[in-house]
C-alpha cells in the first residue's frame, strides 16, 4: 500500500504545536514513515463542524479519501459522562457524518472493551465478539458508557448501510520494545499508588490486556480483511493475565509490596489524601471493576476468536514475554512516575 496518502485530522486549538509533536513522536518510532510524503496532516477539531476545517479542504477529503480510522477520544476514566460526550459521541457523529459525505468511506472505529465493563454485574459472566454491548453491559461509568454510545451510534450507521469495522482493544499497556506509556494511564496511576502505599489490594479479575503497538500492529493487519459478518474484532492476547500479576511484576522488579484487603487499600489511599497520586486512584471508580475488588465487579471472561483465528493464519502467536515489565518499570522511574527502587539491606 506504498502508494496510499495517509491524512491525519488532529484537534485544534495549538496546531502547530500539536502537529509538531505528531511529527517528533512518529520520527522517533519510525524515521522512514514521518518523512514519508503519502502523510498529510490536516489540522482540525474533531468536536466542531466540518471537523473544524474549512469548507474547501473538508469538501475536498470528502471526495478523495477512502477509509476512515477513527481513534480519537478523550481517555480520561475518572470523568463523568457530561465531560465526555462531545468528543466521544459528539465527534464520532461528525466522523459518521463525514464519511457519508461525497465518496462513501469505509469506517474503522477504535472502541474499548470497556463496553463490557459492567457484563459480569449485569449477568453476563463472558462475552465474545458477537455479543452486543448494552447500557447494562456498559455500566454508568463515564468513559465506558461514552464508548458504548459511540458505538450505538456508529451501529447505525452500519445499519443503514455505511461500511463499519469496530476494533475493542483490552487494556492496552506499554510500548513493548521501548516499555514507554502515558505516565497517566491506567497501569501507570495503579502502579504509582501501590508503591506509595507499599500495598495493593486483593484483585480477583482476570484483564485482558495488549501492548500499544500489538494493537496498533493487529488493527494493520484486520483492517484489509472484510469486517465481521456480525459483532466486532477484539484486539487483546489470547490469554487473559490476572489482575495481581501486575504487582507481581512490580515485587519482581524491587518494590516491596503487600497484598492487603480491598477496604485497607482504601483506608490506605485515604490516608494519604493530600496527594495526587492517592486522589487519583480514590477517584477511579473504573478500577475496582479491572482489578475486580469484588467478585461481582470482577471482570467477565473476554473471548477473541476471530482476532485469534486471523493471527493463527498469518502465523503469528503473540505473548507477552517475560521480560515485558522490565523496561516499562525503567520508563517510569526515568519520568518520576515511579521513585527509584528502594537500597538493598545490608547483609
Amino acid at each position: 500500500m506504498t502508494s496510499a496518502r495517509v491524512s491525519s485530522v488532529r484537534g485544534a486549538p495549538v496546531r502547530v504545536l500539536r502537529l509538531e509533536r505528531v511529527r517528533g513522536r512518529l520520527w522517533a518510532q519510525d524515521p522512514a514513515v514521518a518523512a514519508s510524503k503519502a502523510l498529510r496532516f490536516a489540522p482540525g477539531d474533531l468536536t466542531g463542524d466540518g471537523l473544524g476545517m474549512d469548507r474547501a479542504r473538508y469538501d475536498r477529503l470528502s471526495r478523495t479519501v477512502d477509509e476512515v480510522y477513527h481513534c480519537g477520544a478523550s481517555m480520561n476514566m475518572a470523568a463523568p459522562y457530561r465531560h465526555l460526550a462531545s468528543v466521544n459521541v459528539g465527534a464520532t457523529a461528525r466522523v459518521v457524518e463525514f464519511c457519508r459525505r461525497g465518496r462513501v468511506k469505509r469506517l474503522h472505529h477504535l472502541s474499548t472493551l470497556g463496553v463490557f465493563l459492567a457484563a459480569r454485574e449485569s449477568g453476563r459472566p463472558e462475552v465474545d465478539e458477537r455479543t452486543p454491548p448494552s447500557a447494562q453491559t456498559c455500566g454508568r461509568i463515564g468513559y465506558p458508557r461514552s464508548k458504548f454510545e459511540a458505538e450505538t451510534l456508529v451501529a447505525g450507521a452500519a445499519a443503514q448501510g455505511l461500511p463499519v469495522t469496530v476494533y475493542r482493544p483490552g487494556l492496552v499497556l506499554a510500548d513493548s520494545r521501548s516499555g514507554v506509556s502515558p505516565a497517566d494511564d491506567f497501569v501507570a496511576r495503579l502502579h504509582a499508588a501501590a508503591v506509595l502505599t507499599g500495598c495493593h489490594p486483593l484483585s480477583l479479575s482476570r484483564i485482558p490486556v495488549v501492548p500499544v503497538d500489538y494493537t496498533a500492529e493487529m488493527i494493520a493487519e484486520l483492517s484489509p480483511r472484510p469486517a465481521p459478518t456480525a459483532g466486532a474484532y477484539h484486539v487483546l492476547l489470547p490469554e487473559a493475565r490476572p489482575a495481581v500479576e501486575l504487582f507481581d511484576q512490580a515485587k519482581d522488579y524491587g518494590y516491596p509490596l503487600v497484598e492487603v484487603p480491598p477496604d485497607t487499600w482504601r483506608a490506605e489511599l485515604k490516608a494519604r489524601g493530600s496527594s495526587r497520586t492517592a486522589l487519583a486512584m480514590r477517584t477511579l471508580a473504573i478500577a475496582e471493576y479491572i482489578l475486580g475488588l469484588s467478585k461481582h465487579r470482577a471482570l467477565p471472561d473476554h473471548r477473541c476468536e476471530a482476532v485469534t483465528d486471523v493471527l493463527r493464519r498469518l502465523g503469528r502467536h503473540e505473548r507477552l514475554g517475560s521480560g515485558f515489565f522490565t523496561p516499562m518499570f525503567r520508563s517510569f522511574i526515568d519520568r518520576n512516575v515511579l521513585p527509584p527502587l528502594p537500597p538493598l539491606p545490608l547483609s
